[in-house]
């Protein structure tokens, strides 16, 4: 008789979400929501990995203002 074998962390396929379910989770306030959505090109009930949310907040919340405007 074999023994069944758990499957491997690299294997397992990444779980996706709701982006609105992720800022509920991660208590991401409105405008930072908002900001990030509109630079990601991201709609209402689009479906991300945790890891890939907050890597897009974390971007909005640190690129420049202004686009390099002198």
């Amino acid at each position: 008789m074999e023994k069944a074998t758990k499957p491997e962390m690299s294997k397992m396929e990444p779980q996706y979400f709701s982006i609105e379910a992720l800022k509920n989770k991660s208590k991401t306030s409105e405008p930072v929501y908002s900001g990030t959505c509109t630079a990601k090109g991201w709609g209402p009930g689009k479906q991300v990995t945790e890891e890939e949310y907050n890597t897009a907040v974390e971007e909005f919340c640190t690129a420049p203002m202004g686009k390099g405007r002198r």
